[in-house]
């Protein structure tokens, strides 16, 4: 606590009764005691320790303090830190009193025995008893409870003094015998004229722990987040039991698959607990969530329902979000059926807008910025494993009013889909960064800038695709993960409905037709889905475009 001091009763940390004459002067104690009905202190304003006031250099006081309640119930320890002489950070404990107690108080302080462990018929309870009083006392009732009911009465004959604490055992045992049951042990003293008897009582949970039985708690590592790949599985094991337990196997599986075992080659004492590591690594490249479970095998394990502890992990899309407030980034973001003007988002997730492409070939793409020496690199992901790499941009770096600074600047720059880019509807994302290069990967945050993403569909496109791709899809959300999804479009044909999680997994598939004029619908219940992002498409037989859109289901 730093510097401390002590009183001449002998009290550490400058322990004393705020009403003494000698006491040192200092921190201030000043407020209302409540048991004064006109609100006036009993005891005079006094002072611990002297500061300084302010800490000239930074204009701060001291940061910390803490007033808490001695189980006396009567003492109240309070430190506070301060600035000595020199500016130094200092502390003081003080201990404190308003009033002088009771003459008579008796109290049971802690039962020491029984404990947690292999326990039987005929246990023995011991307890403390302390005397809070002014006065001592003899010859008082002790009364014993298990599970809320008196099992004995027995009577404390020696003499305990003031401020005393005597240990003291029953005669009467108690019976927790049965394997795995916790037990509510009660210990009250019953002194005749006891002026205060909230601090009579002690309980006490006890369990009667099973000989073998050790378990899996929680799973401290991976946590979901973007940029996951290979993570290493990190769980804390518990031994529930009496008995330690060594080499033992711990597995686990992921999304239900096939379980990997390893085996726990440390020590695990008795309700003590250990993290274990598993040497396989997880792999969680690919975003989505993934579904976690370790499980324990002991074996002889007593209790099976704590073997297992499970949790999901995602890995989600990055959405890098920058510094827009300048002007930097983008305003205008055109290209195709794309015309977005924007806002200062940081990150803009613009992913129901979608232009259509052809393979090898180039098209204009026009930025609109509010700040000059903006970098600006595309990426397109043809291979949807929702990683964007350097074969995978179709503008980069290009650079927007090089050496300028605020201003509204467009310019059109090329972007080229290159030959043999696969046909279909991909993400696209869009990247600004201010007198610099954009970062290669495509997650990093830079100090000013802006993401964009967007959707871009390569192929032949009929007549029907450029109908379907200009559709508009609505989801709305509402509670128990309940979604409403409408696509309104003039596109007169068969639609197919299909959920897919972030691995690729198609969950669900049906057959939509139309509900009304220019107008599909449905119901989607995923309530009982687990917490994730999923992908809806709706597409048709004959089209080689589709809509699409995120889910995230809490």
């Amino acid at each position: 606590m730093g510097s401390a001091a002590m009183d001449a009763a002998g009290n550490i940390g400058m322990g004393f009764n705020i009403a003494s004459a000698n006491l040192p002067a200092g921190i201030k104690y000043t407020g209302r005691y409540d048991g004064d009905p006109l609100g006036q202190m009993t005891v005079a304003e006094t002072s611990i320790v002297e500061g300084i006031g302010v800490q000239t250099f930074s204009n701060r006081f001291g940061d910390y303090s803490h007033l808490t309640m001695d189980p006396d119930n009567f003492t109240f320890w309070h430190t506070a830190e301060y600035f000595s002489a020199n500016n130094a950070w200092r502390s003081r404990v003080a201990a404190f009193t308003l009033s002088s107690g009771f003459n008579a108080d008796i109290g049971v302080s802690n039962i020491s025995q029984p404990n947690n462990g292999l326990l039987t018929a005929n246990e023995t309870v011991e307890v403390a008893i302390r005397n809070f009083g002014l006065s001592a006392q003899s010859n008082f009732p002790v009364e014993l409870y298990l599970d809320g009911n008196l099992v004995a009465t027995e009577t404390f004959s020696g003499t305990i003094n003031s401020n005393e604490a005597l240990p003291f055992t029953f005669t009467q045992t108690v019976d927790l015998s049965t394997s795995g049951q916790t037990y509510t042990l009660e210990a009250k003293t019953a002194l005749s004229g006891d002026e205060f008897s909230a601090n009579d009582n002690y309980t006490k949970q006890v369990r009667h722990l099973l000989a073998s039985d050790v378990g899996a708690t929680e799973i401290t590592a991976p946590v979901s987040g973007s940029g996951l790949g290979l993570e290493t599985l990190t769980v804390t094991l518990e031994n529930f039991g009496a008995l330690t337990q060594t080499n033992f196997d711990v597995s686990y599986t992921v999304n239900g698959g096939a379980p990997v075992t390893e085996t726990f080659t440390g020590t695990l004492d008795a309700e003590q607990t250990a993290n274990f590591s598993f040497a396989q690594q997880l792999d969680l490249t690919a975003l989505g969530p993934y579904e976690i479970t370790v499980t324990t095998a002991l074996s002889g394990d007593q209790d099976p329902s704590n073997d297992s502890v499970s949790t999901t992990v995602t890995n989600l899309l990055c959405q890098p979000n920058l510094n827009c407030s300048f002007g930097d980034g983008f305003q205008l973001f055109a290209v195709n059926e794309i015309n977005n003007p924007s806002g200062c988002e940081g990150y803009g997730d613009f992913t129901a807008q979608v232009a259509n492409f052809d393979a090898d070939t180039t098209y204009d793409l026009t930025v609109t910025t509010g700040y000059g020496d903006q970098f600006v690199t595309v990426w397109i992901d043809f291979n949807d494993d929702f990683s964007f790499t350097a074969d995978e941009k179709v503008v980069n770096n290009y650079v927007i009013a090089p050496g300028q600074g605020g201003g509204s600047y467009t310019e059109t720059m090329p972007l080229t889909i290159p030959a043999g880019a696969n046909p279909g509807t991909h993400l696209m994302r869009a990247k600004t960064n201010w007198q610099a290069e954009v970062p290669e990967n495509a997650c990093e945050e830079t100090t000013y800038g802006e993401t964009e993403d967007y959707s871009a569909n390569i192929g032949g496109l009929s007549s029907d695709d450029y109908l379907f791709s200009a559709a508009d899809l609505l989801v709305r959300e509402s509670d128990n993960d309940q979604f409403d999804i409408e696509l309104r479009t003039t596109y007169q044909g068969p639609l197919y409905f299909a959920l897919y999680n972030t691995l690729g997994q198609q969950l669900k598939f049906k057959t939509l037709s139309q509900s009304g004029p220019d107008l599909y619908q449905i119901k989607l219940d995923m309530a009982q889905a687990a917490s994730g992002v999923y992908i809806v498409k709706l597409s048709g037989p004959e089209l080689t475009t589709f809509q699409s859109a995120k889910l995230i289901v809490r």
